[in-house]
């Protein structure tokens, strides 16, 4: 609405009495409109004076004044705002980018910590493993009182070597030994080492004389004569194996610094040898103290005398 002033003073033709017209624009045009003038008004020669009033004269009223002002406070504050956002939410992506990276970096470590310990638990038993990952530099050695000791060849290796290109070697000892490996997983058994188409283990390394040791390596030992066998059944070259145990006290600790190797020592293991080489091929030869250990659970044949170098004469069984 225009409050549109008087072109002539005591205009009558006012209706609403008052010293202005009260104007509705028809259409605007930029800052012009088209309204209905009093009667007889001469535009080119008078003049009517636009007035707004009250809130509606926006460029001369205090409270449009301090409208802008707070708008302007506003906009200076929202701007700051969106300008802090903006960086919290750059600061705030980066950290999420930083710990996706840390998180994979984390990850990635674990992955090769674990590879590490397990290419560790394949050299080491877990005890001995975890010893010497805490510490790198110490020598680690340990007495047992009473490990089963277990020594196993090929009858005739060298001859059936001798008949066999190097790679043919190689694939059947890995092939068999694979068998080997995998029985003492699942049965709890210790292997030390492979030593050319010999096969050494041990059970029972825990400080605890009465164990179970000797009975696990008896079940370990039928065990390998079956996958001998199940072995031959898919080669064309047949194998035998002889078995020979041992029970005792003896030593274990790790040797070297690179490239080292868990293993055992003393007269228990050397007999335990002994056994191996003076047994019978796919039976298991024991010492008086293996079968004494194990007596009421398996059956064994009667005793024969051997004698064994540095030892002399021994009681041995067959099972």
């Amino acid at each position: 609405m225009l409050n549109v002033k008087k072109p002539h003073e005591g205009d009558k033709e006012n209706i609403h009495g008052e010293d202005f017209y009260r104007v509705s624009p028809l259409k605007t045009f930029g800052f012009g409109c088209i309204m209905y003038t009093t009667n007889g008004y001469q535009p080119l020669s008078k003049k009517i004076v636009f007035k707004y009033s009250s809130i509606l004269k926006p460029l001369t009223n205090i409270f449009f004044d301090i409208f802008l002002a707070f708008v302007f406070a506003l906009f200076i504050v929202a701007t700051t705002i969106m300008i802090l956002e903006g960086k919290l939410i750059r600061v705030e992506e980066e950290n999420r980018k930083l710990e996706s990276t840390v998180n994979e970096r984390t990850k990635e470590l674990e992955a090769e910590k674990n590879r590490s310990e397990s290419l560790l638990l394949n050299i080491l038993p877990k005890e001995i493993a975890r010893e010497l990952t805490a510490h790198p530099d110490r020598t680690l050695a340990k007495q047992y009182p009473n490990v089963t000791v277990l020594f196993t060849d090929i009858v005739g290796f060298t001859k059936i070597s001798g008949e066999m290109t190097a790679e043919e070697v190689v694939t059947m000892l890995n092939k068999m030994f694979s068998m080997f490996d995998e029985r003492a997983q699942r049965e709890g058994i210790e292997k030390i080492k492979t030593i050319g188409d010999a096969y050494m283990a041990a059970a029972g390394l825990t400080q605890e004389r009465d164990n179970d040791g000797a009975a696990r390596m008896i079940r370990f030992s039928y065990g390998l004569v079956d996958d001998v066998r199940a072995f031959n059944e898919k080669s064309d070259i047949k194998l035998q194996i002889r078995l020979g145990l041992n029970s005792g006290p003896l030593v274990a600790g790790v040797i070297g610094k690179t490239k080292f190797i868990y293993d055992i020592w003393g007269d228990t293991v050397n007999v335990a040898s002994r056994m191996e080489s003076t047994g019978l091929p796919m039976k298991i030869h024991v010492t008086e103290s293996t079968k004494a250990q194990t007596a009421s659970l398996f059956q064994y044949n009667e005793n024969t005398e051997i004698d064994v170098k540095g030892k002399g004469m021994m009681k041995t069984y067959f099972l």
